[in-house]
């Protein structure tokens, strides 16, 4: 029950996140600028989409309000925190319950196409 309860917390679903959205973010920024556009996923370019229909920034911006957005929402539940044990395990089966649920989606996808 622990573990429920804590990984549920924003403390280990900022932890857990944070390298996965940096890893893709700089993959994208080594990636040469022309490239881009070709790889982004539907969900990244909506939002970009969305972004520059009110003028706001560029092909790196989405990336920086993420970021900040991140931040923001680390420094707002900070008092939440106090209360949250922080257990490297939990991260590690949380790594876990992602693969399962990965492999059950995909099987799921693979059974729909078929």
């Amino acid at each position: 029950m622990k573990y429920i309860q804590h990984s549920r917390s924003p403390l280990y679903s900022y932890i857990f996140t944070l390298p996965l959205f940096l890893a893709y973010e700089l993959g994208l920024f080594i990636i040469s600028a022309r490239d881009i556009p070709q790889l982004r996923n539907g969900a990244d370019v909506l939002m970009r989409n969305v972004l520059e229909a009110f003028g706001l920034l560029g092909m790196y911006g989405f990336g920086f309000m993420v970021l900040f957005g991140f931040l923001l929402v680390f420094i707002i539940q900070r008092k939440k925190w106090k209360d949250t044990e922080f257990n490297l395990g939990f991260l590690f089966f949380m790594f876990v319950e992602s693969v399962v649920w990965s492999a059950g989606l995909f099987s799921i996808m693979n059974i729909s196409n078929q």
